[in-house]
């Protein structure tokens, strides 16, 4: 089976791949699995480069999952109405929506057992200068995380974002 995942954030393609990668290896997903995880341009709900995309990799993959940030529980169904606008009807069999609560970086925040509040990537460089990286937190490292996600513990928080990625990549229709 081929997937394609698609980020809205720039820096999270890395980290995907080498969460995906310890999945494999912990066999919680099939190793012959082909995932490829890549940056979806434009976040906009007008710009029609997304639905291009979206369209191009149906032809190459099984299922497509599309994973956003929602910046807040208040603006998951604005956020959900967006990303849908891009995805045409004849392809909604195949591509679903990941959305966050707030951002990736909660992910990494719950396994670590850090608090954090509507911008978790600021608790998380809160927390990493709090251990003595004088440069904090960057984005562009967030693939250096990716070892510390708590699948166990994410997995089995209820209607939670994580788990929702995992019924994506466990899911084989």
């Amino acid at each position: 089976m081929r997937l394609k995942i698609f980020t809205e954030d720039i820096r999270a393609d890395k980290f995907f791949d080498l969460l995906n990668l310890r999945l494999k290896r912990m066999n919680v997903v099939d190793r012959s699995y082909g995932i490829d995880t890549s940056h979806l341009p434009g976040a906009s709900p007008c710009n029609y480069k997304q639905t291009r995309v979206i369209n191009a990799a149906s032809t190459n993959y099984d299922k497509i999952l599309i994973i956003v940030d929602a910046d807040g529980p208040e603006n998951l169904e604005n956020k959900k109405a967006t990303v849908e606008k891009h995805i045409e009807k004849n392809l909604k069999c195949i591509v679903n929506i990941v959305i966050c609560d707030y951002e990736l970086e909660e992910w990494i925040c719950k396994s670590l057992n850090i608090k954090y509040g509507n911008k978790p990537c600021k608790d998380l460089d809160h927390y990493c200068r709090s251990k003595g990286h004088k440069k904090g937190y960057r984005k562009s490292e967030v693939y250096k995380f990716a070892k510390h996600v708590d699948i166990e513990l994410l997995r089995n928080i209820k209607n939670y974002s994580f788990g929702k990625y995992l019924d994506f990549l466990l899911s084989n229709n």
